[in-house]
């Protein structure tokens, strides 16, 4: 059975201009034989953090918000049309 799978990081105050950090994430669709990435994103942060812990915080919401959420309506569809 395939899974739904997202990885998420962030770079802690990677811009040395302005020390806002860089969110990454990427879902990708997995199963036993596979692994087909869905989407990604890359994203600079709008505010600046003050510890690895809360940038990868901010990371996670904000895949989650614009890649995880979504997709989970579309897994949904899927399985609804081909009865999975």
């Amino acid at each position: 059975m395939c899974k739904i799978h997202m990885f998420v990081d962030a770079s802690f105050a990677g811009d040395l201009q302005d020390s806002k950090s860089t969110t990454g994430a990427i879902v990708a669709l997995a199963g036993p034989n596979t692994w087909v990435p869905i989407t990604w994103m890359c994203k600079k942060q709008g505010a600046v953090s003050h510890s690895s812990t809360e940038a990868e915080i901010i990371s996670l919401e904000a895949a989650l918000r614009m890649e995880g959420l979504p997709l989970l309506h579309l897994w949904e569809t899927v399985i609804e049309v081909f009865n999975l």
